[in-house]
């Protein structure tokens, strides 16, 4: 997915800034990396709870901040019982990535619900010579899915940690 929204990013760029054909590729490269992060953060949550594989786009933010969140706090205050300082690191930072990959779900779906149904918000060219949707950059939201990848990982790490 990340290989289309760039070639559609690429492809915006060959067009004049004024034109349709910039503003539909450039809105179809955000449309691509959201659907990218999303399936990310899709498999990562089905990794850590199969019923979590197929959860819809609007209630990973609420998952997120929800059960995974409060299931980290409770591995972290059960490695602060036992003193287990490297455990507790683990969970403080699986918690922010939690909290973080929210709020970027939640600002990668309003980009990508502007970019589907509000043709009226222009993709407009920035003073870098890039293009953002909604104010937020394409240089932004071809970051989404290393970041979403990071934060799965400290939260994958946290979480593996009611196996020990």
């Amino acid at each position: 997915m990340e290989t289309v929204a760039l070639f559609l990013q690429i492809e915006a760029k060959r067009h004049p800034a004024d034109s349709r054909d910039f503003d539909l590729f450039g809105r179809s490269s955000f449309n691509r990396y959201y659907y990218a992060v999303y399936l990310e953060v899709r498999s990562m949550l089905g990794g850590l709870n199969s019923t979590w594989a197929t959860v819809a786009h609007k209630s990973i933010p609420d998952l997120l901040t929800g059960q995974v969140l409060a299931r980290i706090r409770q591995l972290k205050a059960r490695a602060t019982r036992l003193r287990d300082n490297r455990a507790t690191d683990i969970c403080r930072r699986g918690a922010a990535s939690a909290r973080e990959l929210a709020t970027l779900m939640k600002g990668a779906n309003a980009v990508r619900v502007a970019a589907d149904y509000h043709p009226e918000i222009a993709v407009v060219l920035d003073d870098r010579g890039r293009f953002q949707l909604n104010l937020m950059s394409v240089t932004i939201a071809h970051e989404w899915t290393e970041r979403a990848r990071e934060h799965g990982r400290r939260i994958r790490r946290a979480w593996d940690l009611s196996d020990d």
